[in-house]
């Protein structure tokens, strides 16, 4: 009699986990197929009786997971479907009552590669999926992590309709975009806003021309408050063009989903999960949107140097000659010649303001000739004196 009550125990047993396990064909697309790269981001590795090894999977077709569980090895060989957190709650690959906050841890991790963060979110995925903590050996930056993961009010639980709520991204561009470069300046400000509306985090990556994304100490992203930032480039010594991307969420949740390995028996699928380790992940590139804008710092323009002439003035020079008196001798009988006097004025020369000439440069005029005149004049008035004075003395 035991034993029949044990047997119908067991029938409805698997009666009750067939569900889990057999699917139909139907619902799982098997020509969608997704395998391990044997790459990823490895975390920190502790020991619990055995060292516990942390990474996060890099998977075909652009999709990163993590560990669901935590015995099972993962394997590159074998091929996993694909199926939604909710699929794979209903099936009791997960816990139903947790599909929600795994859900919001995962939206945590889309932008995160350093070794603190995927530790964190692998442990507190762990916590949730198996009750485990997080080992008393891990840092304090690591905790600090996890214990914000299991926070709900820092890390609230999403719903799957959290996969459709649109996150719009704006990413206005310094006014201006360039600035020209000075000597013995290295370091230049750009101002610019950006924002989601969702509130989704926003990372920011800077390259330069060469499309290469610049070292950590050669900018900082400073965060001003309200959607204002700063980009601060650092070390400029010659003209140069970057360019800064905006990455966030494209919702206000990442697409979350499970990968399970399967078999298939005749016409119906089975999920597997012994086959390789069931993992849960995102696809960025589905999950994010990105804008960017380019600043460059510029040569300034060659200055050209201008020679100031200063203008000359020179003095308008007058020749001026004076005025002559010229004289008409009248004889009388009885008198002495008289002289009248005549007033002559002689011309004026102008010379122009650019024009010099010498003394002995200037032309004759008629002061000159008028000169000789009066000689002339004189010596004949001085004869016909001489004439009247010896008659007069014949007379006598």
């Amino acid at each position: 009699m035991k034993k029949i009550r044990l047997i119908m125990v067991l029938v409805m047993v698997l009666v009750f986990l067939l569900p889990v396990f057999a699917v139909s064909a139907e619902v799982i697309d098997t020509t969608d197929l997704y395998r391990y790269q044997g790459t990823g981001i490895s975390g920190h590795t502790y020991w619990e009786g055995h060292s516990i090894y942390v990474k996060r999977f890099d998977m075909s077709k652009g999709y990163i997971a993590f560990c669901a569980d935590r015995l099972t090895p993962i394997r590159t060989d074998k091929d996993y479907v694909k199926i939604s957190l909710e699929y794979a709650a209903s099936h009791l690959i997960i816990p139903e009552i947790i599909k929600n906050k795994i859900r919001a841890i995962l939206n945590y991790s889309w932008n995160k590669t350093d070794k603190d963060s995927i530790t964190a979110v692998q442990y507190a995925l762990w916590h949730y999926l198996h009750g485990t903590g997080l080992p008393d050996e891990a840092s304090a930056a690591v905790k600090a992590i996890y214990n914000d993961l299991l926070d709900d009010t820092k890390t609230p639980c999403l719903p799957a309709s959290a996969e459709s709520v649109v996150n719009n991204l704006t990413l206005n561009p310094p006014t201006p975009d360039s600035q020209d470069r000075s000597d013995g300046e290295t370091t230049y400000t750009f101002n610019f806003f950006a924002q989601s509306s969702e509130g989704a985090p926003i990372v920011f990556t800077v390259k330069d021309a060469a499309d290469q994304v610049l070292a950590d100490a050669a900018y900082d992203i400073i965060d001003a408050g309200s959607g204002n930032y700063q980009l601060k480039l650092y070390d400029i010594h010659a003209a140069a063009t970057f360019t800064l991307y905006a990455t966030t969420l494209k919702n206000k949740s990442v697409g979350a989903c499970v990968f399970v390995t399967f078999k298939t028996c005749e016409d119906a699928v089975q999920l597997d999960p012994c086959q390789s380790q069931t993992v849960i992940g995102i696809k960025p590139s589905e999950t994010t949107q990105t804008k960017s804008f380019s600043v460059s710092i510029n040569e300034p323009a060659p200055t050209t140097e201008t020679t100031e002439v200063t203008p000359t003035t020179s003095v308008n020079e007058t020749v001026e000659t004076n005025p002559t008196t010229t004289g008409t001798i009248i004889l009388t009988d009885s008198t002495l010649p008289l002289v009248e006097p005549t007033t002559t004025q002689t011309p004026t020369t102008t010379l122009s303001p650019t024009t010099q000439i010498d003394d002995d440069q200037v032309p004759q005029t008629g002061e000159t000739n008028q000169g000789l005149l009066i000689g002339g004049i004189l010596l004949a008035l001085a004869a016909s004196l001489m004439l009247v004075l010896h008659h007069h003395r014949k007379q006598e």
